[in-house]
């Protein structure tokens, strides 16, 4: 089973994929690519290779780009869709007008794991959409803050965000990298695998740090006086880096609701 959703709905999405794998289902979700991978065309093979399709529902899912190529893959091949709706809203694909949805809106109620079940046994192959794509969007984000940004005249972008197609999640610029008694002062970049820092040019030291948020173990928030409130990131292989920063308690939150 072939599970899409927009990346802000993933813990919806970890909820289905526990459900049917309870229910004895062998599940795919895109968290099990591996480094190394051509994930384009293994979602392709995964999505062929599946007897269902699963989309988590959501306006965020029907304005994605990715998961409606994915829903494209599925109906050209005949795939049988089973929509799964956790946030109503949006304006939905002509495919998805036709399929019942299992509805998930008051949560996993026993109706509607009960109508997922039911879905899943009585899912029919779908007919292509000829609305939907036929090819996959560009991989470089088309997110205005990622190709302009405010503090890019004095911060470079030293990552290369495009070819792994991450969601950029939160952006500060006015942000420090603790280092002892020094502070850095720089740009935090958190994506949906990565929290990244940039110093910026008017530093001596030309910092930059990269920690992948499958490497978090924890993150504890912290204060310096009267400066802006910080944070401390503990990682899996015994690293800890201080940042501070504006905002912190939302990239904070952001980074336990992305780690796996």
């Amino acid at each position: 089973m072939f599970i899409s959703y927009c990346r802000r709905d993933v813990d919806a999405a970890r909820q289905i994929a526990n459900l049917l794998l309870g229910a004895g289902y062998n599940v795919w979700v895109d968290w099990e690519l591996r480094a190394g991978q051509t994930w384009k065309a293994m979602i392709r093979e995964k999505i062929e290779k599946s007897d269902r399709f699963v989309c988590v529902v959501t306006p965020e899912m029907l304005d994605s780009p990715w998961c409606t190529w994915e829903l494209s893959v599925a109906t050209r091949m005949g795939k049988p869709v089973v929509p799964v709706l956790v946030r109503a809203g949006g304006r939905e694909h002509a495919v998805l007008r036709t399929i019942q949805f299992a509805d998930f809106t008051g949560g996993t109620t026993e109706a509607a794991v009960s109508s997922l079940f039911e879905g899943m046994a009585a899912a029919v192959p779908s007919v292509p959409d000829p609305g939907l794509p036929i090819e996959p969007p560009e991989s470089e984000l088309h997110q205005p803050y990622y190709r302009r940004h405010f503090s890019d005249a004095i911060i470079s972008q030293q990552f290369d965000l495009r070819a792994t197609g991450e969601l950029i999640l939160e952006k500060r610029s006015a942000s420090r990298l603790v280092l002892g008694f020094v502070q850095v002062g720089g740009r935090v970049t958190l994506t949906d695998q990565r929290l990244l820092f940039e110093a910026h040019s008017f530093n001596f030291k030309a910092e930059r740090v990269e920690i992948s948020l499958a490497d978090v173990l924890r993150v504890d928030s912290f204060t310096i006086g009267v400066l802006p409130p910080g944070f401390t990131v503990h990682t899996r292989s015994g690293r800890k880096y201080r940042f501070v920063s504006y905002g912190r308690n939302d990239v904070v939150a952001a980074i336990d609701r992305y780690r796996p």
